[in-house]
């Protein structure tokens, strides 16, 4: 069978899509444009200006837009020193929440345990992050698990060193700095969350703590 010519004046209206058509009697052609189909017809997007990318929206037509500017966002929460009210408590640290935003966050800090130029007196000395302050006692504070409806731990070093992080000095010891491990944290609806320190010491009265967290906005 040889090959039939068709002259476009024997078309008459829209051709479907079936037949090699575009079921779209006003499809325009533009310099850049992406051609698509709405689910019945084939449609062009028209050119985006420099720069743009396009966006899928579902079901519904894709957009040409702009990327947004990324901001690095950080946040530090520094606490004030604290004398313990005894020996074996978390320890309550004033201006020591950090508070977080939606998003997700890499967070790391460290405590400084120090004397107050008597009696070296730590013995013991942890860390870990909380959804609660301390309350100067032996009492833990919440855990983050008991805020998974705001916030969602992603990462963390590994799964025998998640938990309070702890220092045995097995003698007495007059300044120390506890590097806390990074956590990374996916963030739902503002919430916050605190880096509690414990301590075994010989005289609490004589011991200073001060926490330090930084958090970084990732995504």
């Amino acid at each position: 069978m040889s090959d039939t010519k068709v002259s476009t004046n024997m078309i008459k209206g829209t051709l479907p899509i079936t037949n090699g058509g575009t079921n779209n009697s006003s499809l325009a052609v533009a310099n850049g444009g992406v051609v698509y189909t709405d689910g019945s017809k084939l449609v062009n997007t028209g050119a985006g200006t420099s720069g743009q990318y396009l966006k899928s929206n579902g079901a519904g037509a894709p957009t040409w837009v702009s990327p947004g500017v990324t901001t690095l966002t950080t946040i530090t929460a520094a606490s004030n020193t604290k004398t313990p009210t005894a020996s074996g408590n978390f320890s309550n640290m004033t201006n020591g929440a950090l508070a977080l935003t939606v998003g997700t966050w890499e967070i790391d800090g460290f405590v400084y345990f120090s004397n107050g130029g008597a009696v070296p007196p730590f013995i013991i000395m942890s860390a870990d992050y909380f959804a609660a302050n301390g309350a100067d006692s032996g009492s833990s504070p919440a855990a983050l698990s008991t805020i998974s409806a705001s916030l969602t731990v992603n990462s963390v070093p590994s799964a025998a060193s998640f938990g309070r992080v702890a220092i045995s000095s097995g003698s007495n010891v007059s300044e120390y700095n506890l590097v806390v491990p990074k956590i990374i944290v996916t963030v739902t609806s503002n919430v916050s969350i605190y880096l509690v320190p414990f301590a075994v010491m010989t005289t609490a009265a004589n011991a200073r703590i001060n926490t330090y967290v930084n958090a970084r906005r990732i995504y």
